[in-house]
């Protein structure tokens, strides 16, 4: 009978403490790729009744990255300037190969939020593309030719100490 109490008392410790694993903190969600990007941007494209395809491309990629590198380069000198004018400057501009006077870009970002609990991506998809509607702005020429394609470039980076994902959208001819 001792021996089936001592069993017992593990056996109990071991579901114990199994249950304070399952109640601890969610195991934070995985980072964002740009493949996820890409896959919320065509759902969203679809959602809206859009025939609208969003294609990445490493031509622009380059281009969102080389902005990204410019901005990361100015906070530190230009802190009063806000994200989407670190971003859009002639001098990112420039560094990106995009002509301001003949050249047509749109230009979004969001934070890139570190989520602690396992949001489902669904919803980490809203938010991104949420935030992106809000945050947007041309640079070059004022017009996007949406026919049935678009290309466009994703970067992932910090600016300051918040980390960004950067979406640029050109006309494929570009």
């Amino acid at each position: 009978m001792k021996m089936f109490k001592k069993i017992m008392a593990v056996a109990l410790a071991a579901v114990m403490m199994l249950a304070m694993v399952g109640c601890s903190e969610s195991s934070p969600a995985a980072k964002l790729t740009k493949q996820d990007i890409v896959r919320f941007l065509n759902d969203a494209m679809i959602s809206q009744g859009r025939d609208l395809t969003c294609n990445e491309t490493g031509k622009m990629d380059k281009k969102a990255e080389a902005l990204l590198a410019t901005a990361q380069k100015n906070y530190e000198k230009e802190k009063s300037a806000s994200v989407m004018e670190l971003l859009t400057s002639e001098e990112a501009a420039t560094a990106a190969q995009i002509n301001t006077k003949t050249d047509s870009y749109m230009l979004n970002f969001s934070e890139n939020p570190d989520y602690r609990s396992a949001v489902p991506a669904d919803k980490r998809g809203d938010y991104i593309i949420d935030s992106m509607a809000r945050n947007q702005k041309f640079i070059g020429v004022n017009r996007i030719n949406t026919s049935s394609t678009i290309d466009i470039g994703l970067a992932f980076g910090k600016i300051g100490d918040t980390e960004y994902i950067i979406l640029l959208q050109g006309n494929r001819n570009k």
